[in-house]
């Protein structure tokens, strides 16, 4: 079901038959409507609304955009093979996704003409789980990528500094410390260069 405004009615006063309920009605929009918080809810909760339809995905939260940004830079450091695209909505099949991260081998981009939605699977889709986001939702996501052909898929969980790495033919591995090994692509991270030393 689409979202839909809501339809809002405003009933009529007679200021004859009711001249008090009319001013205190009034009065009460008036300062309801002009109210700065009012105006700073609305404005975000549109914006929540806008990118959630977008992306199937919650707001992107501090922490979030921060490993973001460093995953890609670690990321960019295999460019020689690999092509790194961030926030890149797929389309494969039936299935319309938008993980934080998706990696590629390596293609060249032509910027006369682009793409609004890449129907090949990638090779690794990064997921970041954000802070009003539910594991089950990633999880749904994730499982919903490895069945269109996604290789390998990363759940990063900033509250417990791990990353876990799903593949469709062998069971999920967690890492806490050390190097990251993602078995699709050979790519190798230092979780000390993520999360920082522990």
């Amino acid at each position: 079901m689409r979202w839909q405004p809501y339809a809002i009615r405003t009933a009529q006063y007679s200021p004859e038959s009711s001249p008090r309920s009319a001013v205190h009605t009034t009065d009460l929009l008036t300062k309801a409507v002009s109210s700065p918080r009012l105006h700073a809810v609305m404005e975000t909760t549109q914006e929540r609304t806008t990118y959630e339809q977008e992306r199937d995905k919650p707001l992107p939260s501090l922490n979030h955009g921060f490993l973001q940004a460093v995953i890609t830079g670690e990321l960019l450091g295999h460019r020689e093979k690999y092509t790194s695209f961030s926030e890149l909505t797929l389309q494969i099949g039936d299935l319309r996704v938008t993980p934080d991260l998706c990696v590629y081998p390596k293609m060249s981009m032509n910027f006369q003409e682009d793409v609004v939605r890449v129907t090949e699977p990638p090779l690794i889709a990064v997921e970041i789980l954000s802070p009003t986001q539910s594991q089950q939702d990633v999880m749904d996501r994730i499982n919903g990528m490895l069945d269109a052909g996604v290789e390998s898929c990363w759940l990063v969980q900033p509250v417990t500094e791990t990353i876990t790495i799903f593949t469709g033919n062998e069971k999920p591995t967690t890492v806490s410390t050390g190097t990251l090994h993602d078995p699709a692509t050979d790519i190798e991270v230092n979780l000390a260069d993520i999360f920082g030393e522990k």
